[in-house]
């Protein structure tokens, strides 16, 4: 059964790890939540650790039961919010969670002992702790503090005002937790130098060849390659309507090819008509609504293209930024949208 694939290049992962080992004063560690951005969590994370990756980042318990099975690292869980039982999970396995509240550190406190991180909110406004709602020296006093870190919310355009602004504002945390481990560089910050990484740095999208940039040039290297079968080819006579809702009419006769990829496997329904896919350095426009499963696509510039070729959704000849700006999002939402009937498939550059 044909049905479309993800292929990664864990060998090009690693150049890209060894991209942001070079550029980190401290430590690089490396940002797999949501199953590496839909890369796949137990192969790009066994990669990384032979690279020389020592810590790493997670969103869910799953997750960390998974990486426990193999790496015996630094493993962080950026915390969302937890109950006792759940903390004592973290606790057995031996998981640091990033505290982001003062509520999590109230429910936290019967755990203590075990090592903890620290959120601060230094301009995002979306999780973290302020320095005006806690008392730094009462929780160095009650807990085992192994991070403190920060997000910043611009650190894709380097020159932006907030940068500073939350360096600053951060800069007056570490002073209140001396001799603690301090984190602020993704992949952004990492590529921008010192001054945006901290002890720590926890690069995301950049290891998966998203450019973590906004408007420079994207310094990685492709990972992912998604390509996507040719299941038929059939003839559409002018003035003759494509897919649901009747809603592209053909001007001319054209020959359709309909692809086994949809909005199930990470298509976006809303931006079909900006979309194409490649073959041999050929543009084919999806035509009509993107379905579940299924998309069409115009064909008629290349009209002998046989049922079972494989085209290019998005990799070395369609970035996926690219795919991403057309369909007006982000790399990010593209990479974790792929669906799980999408095959994975590993391999090394040749």
């Amino acid at each position: 059964m044909l049905t479309p694939e993800l292929h990664v290049d864990l060998d090009r992962l690693a150049q890209n790890f060894a991209l942001f080992q070079k550029a980190t004063f401290g430590e690089v560690s490396a940002v797999v939540k949501s199953n590496a951005y839909g890369l796949g969590l137990e192969s790009v994370a066994s990669r990384l650790i032979e690279c020389g990756c020592q810590s790493m980042f997670v969103t869910s318990l799953e997750e960390a039961v998974c990486l426990r099975k193999f790496f015996d690292g630094d493993l962080y869980l950026f915390s969302t919010f937890h109950d006792h039982a759940s903390f004592q999970e973290i606790v057995d396995l031996k998981v640091i969670p990033i505290l982001h509240s003062n509520e999590l550190v109230k429910l936290w406190k019967p755990f203590a002992k075990h090592p903890c991180g620290l959120a601060f909110n230094t301009g995002m406004n979306r999780l973290g702790l302020t320095l005006e709602k806690i008392n730094p020296h009462d929780l160095l006093r009650k807990l085992n503090i192994r991070l403190v870190m920060t997000h910043l919310a611009c650190a894709d355009e380097p020159d932006h005002t907030l940068n500073q602004v939350q360096l600053d504002q951060f800069d007056e945390v570490t002073k209140e937790f001396v001799g603690i481990r301090s984190s602020i560089g993704n992949s952004a910050g990492t590529l921008t130098g010192l001054k945006t990484q901290g002890d720590l740095t926890r690069p995301g999208i950049g290891l998966y060849g998203g450019n973590p940039f906004s408007h420079l040039i994207n310094p990685t290297q492709v990972v992912a390659q998604c390509q996507v079968p040719l299941m038929s080819t059939y003839g559409v006579k002018k003035g003759e309507t494509i897919g649901y809702g009747a809603t592209y009419t053909a001007e001319s006769s054209l020959v359709i090819g309909v692809v086994s990829m949809g909005y199930a496997d990470g298509i976006p329904r809303h931006a079909g008509d900006n979309l194409s896919l490649v073959f041999e350095d050929q543009l084919f426009p999806i035509v009509g609504r993107v379905s579940m499963e299924l998309v069409t696509i115009d064909l008629s510039s290349y009209p002998t293209l046989k049922p079972g070729t494989f085209l290019e959704y998005f990799g070395r000849n369609q970035h996926v930024d690219t795919i991403a700006k057309q369909a007006n999002t982000i790399s990010y939402e593209v990479f974790t949208g792929i669906g799980p009937r999408v095959k994975r498939i590993y391999y090394p550059s040749t």
